[in-house]
């Protein structure tokens, strides 16, 4: 039976499968018939819903809501949500009188998606009464946006810091996450972007960004079923966050951080908390850097997906000191130790996980499955050696020399050299004129390689990113891409500006189109 010749109800049931309002553009185009389905300009004013408290925007956000409950089907053309302002609530919620004024009906339509996100008894009223407020807060709004929205597949939210009452937002996604196969919402979620508010402040006559509980936020998502990537910027460890040193537990594939400050025990616990790691993209910039970087650390707990890491971009050269790493061999541990334990209380849990990451012995020729890289020339050389530190520093007898080439993953493709100019270091030379000389011979799975004839600077530093505009992109805005390719935000399927394209063809398509019909 020709594709056309379905019955109504299965092609909009088929055409409801596409996630991708990229794909959806593309079968509107085809005839007058699928044009009218698809519904191209409803389903872009559904696609992408920011939530935030302000005059009339508020009306407007919760019209579309009320809108979904009285036409379900809406609801599946929503794709993102971002909740723009961190939530604070009151530990006691004090109900007062209802500012929004809707029939029996709408009120039935509102307490029934209520009690689906899991808010029964005084919750539920709570709750209600929040939604029935002009000027309300973001989280009940956002709540019910989620529980409307079955093909959501990317979410935007601000860190919740330590001094949040967490209620109500943190607790549906608690709730949800602690069971995400008994919830029909976020079934289908792939991306998050952790959304940093701009804040900041001067101490001491440097500017610091204030701190975010990364781990924390993390743990809300982590376990649904079909997440896949992360994409957060201005992390700073939190004094407040106490590490689940379990390993293996986040399904969670895809981490990007940018313009970070995290020490090298809070990055080794992070990426053991992964079952599976496809992708990792750290960038430490801070306006003030200085927090104790341990690269064998990092390296070694980074070993533990060696069998699937597929994209890993790191820039640390403002915590990657050489003149720290001659001493690693011996202060390795003291690194991991993080200022919050002041050096002087043991901790069986950290130990028993630092011994763990301590216990691999691979190197960087053992990801087999790396198709790029990009990192500094300093850390390539180091992670090529896959041990302690072979510069400036050698032991007793000293090491083998090691040569680059023979070091790289035969299933490399990509590979990006930061901050190595020609001249400087004979011994950077060597290596790159060796890799050089590999990849122009074609002999090697490489297919691009950058940083050796021009210089790949690193990325910004210090008070450039104050005055960064894509820090403090909402979401994954941010048009740069990183040297792997990937955007900071993760590319995602939502069409913006592709679509409106789309639409001005499908006049004379549908035109033409219409004849044949």
């Amino acid at each position: 039976m020709p594709f056309l010749d379905l019955p109504h109800e299965i092609l909009q049931q088929i055409i409801s499968y596409l996630l991708s309002n990229g794909d959806v553009a593309a079968l509107s185009i085809q005839c007058r018939k699928l044009h009218v389905m698809c519904d191209m300009r409803v389903r872009q004013k559904y696609e992408h819903i920011i939530v935030y408290c302000e005059e009339g925007h508020i009306d407007n956000v919760f019209e579309l809501l009320m809108n979904i409950l009285k036409s379900p089907i809406l609801g599946q053309y929503v794709r993102r949500i971002e909740c723009s302002v961190p939530e604070t609530t009151d530990v006691v919620y004090k109900e007062v009188k209802y500012q929004r004024d809707l029939s029996n009906e709408e009120m039935d339509l509102v307490r029934k998606t209520v009690r689906k996100a899991g808010f029964i008894g005084p919750k539920e009223e709570q709750i209600v009464n929040m939604l029935m407020q002009r000027i309300t807060k973001e989280g009940p709004l956002t709540i019910m946006l989620i529980v409307v929205s079955p093909n959501l597949t990317s979410i935007a939210f601000p860190s919740f810091t330590y001094h949040d009452w967490k209620f109500p937002l943190a607790q549906f996604l608690t709730e949800a996450n602690a069971s995400p196969e008994n919830k029909p919402y976020l079934r289908l979620l792939r991306d998050i972007d952790l959304i940093y508010q701009k804040r900041w402040y001067w101490w001491n006559g440097q500017w610091f960004f204030m701190q975010m509980d990364l781990f924390d936020s993390l743990s809300y998502l982590d376990n649904l079923l079909s997440i896949e990537s992360v994409n957060a910027d201005i992390v700073d460890d939190d004094t407040f966050t106490e590490h689940d040193f379990r390993v293996g537990y986040s399904n969670i594939s895809r981490m990007a951080i940018d313009y970070s400050d995290l020490e090298s025990l809070s990055l080794a616990v992070l990426i053991s908390s992964f079952k599976v790691l496809r992708e990792f993209i750290y960038y430490a910039g801070r306006l003030s850097c200085d927090t104790p970087f341990n690269p064998k650390t990092f390296f070694k707990a980074m070993c533990r997906h060696k069998d699937t890491l597929e994209i890993l971009d790191v820039d640390v050269a403002c915590q990657f000191n050489l003149l720290n790493i001659r001493y690693a061999h011996d202060r390795e541990y003291a690194m991991d130790v993080s200022e919050r334990d002041y050096g002087h209380y043991p901790n069986k849990e950290r130990d028993k996980f630092l011994s763990l990451v301590q216990s691999h012995k691979d190197t960087l020729k053992d990801f087999v499955a790396l198709k790029r890289l990009s990192m500094g020339i300093d850390m390539l050389l180091y992670f090529a050696k896959g041990n302690t530190s072979y510069y400036r520093w050698q032991p007793p007898g000293g090491p083998k020399k090691i040569h680059l080439i023979h070091c790289l993953p035969d299933s490399l493709e990509y590979l990006c050299v930061r901050g190595y100019c020609k001249g400087e270091n004979r011994e950077h030379d060597v290596h790159m004129d060796g890799l050089l000389a590999l990849f122009k011979s074609g002999s090697s799975s490489l297919k691009e390689v950058k940083g050796i004839e021009e210089t790949i600077p690193f990325v910004c530093r210090g008070d450039e990113v104050q005055h960064d505009p894509r820090v403090w992109a909402l979401g994954p805005g941010s048009d740069s891409e990183s040297e792997s390719g990937v955007q900071s935000g993760f590319e995602s399927e939502i069409v913006s500006g592709a679509e409106s394209e789309v639409e001005s063809e499908v006049e004379s398509e549908v035109e033409s189109a219409s004849e044949s019909d």
